[in-house]
């Protein structure tokens, strides 16, 4: 009976440790997730910051820059969570 359980409570023990580590590799990925988005996003931003770049109004101008800018450093922050994850 007493091996039992022992053979229980190390089940137990190595259950709750695979959990722990499921539980980070899945928080790897989610910020892995976000930043491939926030990258996709970054070069959409880029996309039409040089476009605007082209375009005859400054306002458009600053509009697109500030965007991309915007962008920029959203995917930094990205990056910056995947770094904290890991």
């Amino acid at each position: 009976m007493k091996k039992i359980t022992v053979l229980m409570m190390i089940l137990t023990d190595q259950t709750e440790l695979n959990v722990i580590a499921y539980n980070k590799i899945e928080q790897r990925l989610m910020a892995q997730t976000a930043m491939i988005d926030e990258y996709k996003k970054t070069l959409q931003a880029t996309k039409k910051a040089f476009i605007t770049l082209n375009s005859e109004t400054k306002t458009n101008r600053y509009a697109g820059t500030g965007e991309f800018i915007r962008q920029a450093l959203e995917l930094r922050k990205a990056t910056l969570k995947i770094q904290g994850v890991q």
